[in-house]
């Protein structure tokens, strides 16, 4: 199944799925609408769509798409595909690492504008994000699936000029988090084949897929459990592939009209355009 958090004009966030081209607004058991994807974790599980009460669908393009979930929390995770350890010069990690945590007002939706700060140097990242259904904490390998929600895209975008010992401050602007643009469950895809390329302003980038990661999906989810308790909703970044900005040669960052789009023939096309900053706040492409 394939959900999005949507709004229509003047209507608050609903939770809705996504069936031949059209949107159905979900309620619960008890008739209220659901506005949050992590609350349906304990009405449904992937397939079981009979136990969802659905509203009569709307066009898919009259509403507008938000972020599929409302994170508590963001962990990203950094090295983990060996094509990017190249371009970087740096050694494979022995264990899943969790290098940084993106802040609440950094997530944002499919198709938003997202402001540049002044004078930083600011980079595209593509990435496969897991969302956790369940809460997990101390799981086996082997019993990750009965706690994930499902997967969409991301783009970890980054201040590369802010120093590494501040990692988190460089992630977390705010709009550095697009996710998107539907949270897809297990039933619809491969964990360990989901591919995805990056595109700027319509040169590919990055292509990559979750079968070259140095540590699977499910390595990632158990491996942080262990010290963490993620609850429902908790999104974690899986790492991105070789092609960044900053490793290209000179090293090329993004600039106000630039549009970044990650494609994914599994989940979909977040695409997300980027403006420069003005003081007056008035933002606009440069020219």
């Amino acid at each position: 199944m394939r959900f999005i958090r949507f709004s229509s004009p003047g209507g608050k966030a609903r939770v809705g799925l996504l069936d031949r081209g059209g949107v159905s607004p979900v309620v619960d058991r008890d008739g209220r609408a659901v506005s949050c994807l992590s609350h349906l974790s304990p009405e449904w599980g992937p397939g079981d769509r009979k136990r969802l009460d659905l509203e009569v669908a709307l066009p898919a393009n009259s509403v507008t798409w938000l972020a599929p979930v409302e994170p508590r929390s963001v962990i990203g995770t950094g090295t983990n595909y060996h094509d990017h350890l190249v371009e970087m010069a740096a050694a494979a990690p022995p264990a899943p690492t969790a290098n940084f945590m993106k802040l609440p007002a950094s997530w944002t939706g499919p198709d938003t504008d997202v402001i540049l700060p002044p004078g930083a140097f600011v980079d595209y990242e593509g990435e496969i994000a897991v969302v956790i259904g369940r809460r997990a904490h101390r799981v086996a390998v082997a019993d990750v699936d009965g706690h994930l929600l499902g997967v969409c895209l991301a783009n970890d975008v980054s201040a590369r000029d802010i120093p590494t010992t501040q990692l988190t401050l460089g992630k977390s602007m705010p709009g550095f988090c697009p996710l998107g643009p539907a949270l897809v469950t297990l039933d619809e895809v491969d964990l360990d084949a989901l591919s995805f390329t990056v595109q700027v302003n319509g040169e590919v980038r990055q292509t990559a897929s979750s079968g070259s990661m140095v540590h699977s999906i499910r390595e990632l989810v158990a491996s942080f459990s262990h010290s963490l308790a993620l609850e429902a909703g908790d999104v974690i970044l899986t790492g991105s592939p070789a092609g960044v900005g900053v490793a290209r040669r000179p090293p090329v960052a993004l600039v106000g009209g630039d549009v970044v789009e990650v494609h994914s023939p599994q989940l979909g096309v977040l695409r997300n355009r980027f403006l420069a900053f003005s003081p007056t706040g008035a933002y606009y492409p440069l020219p």
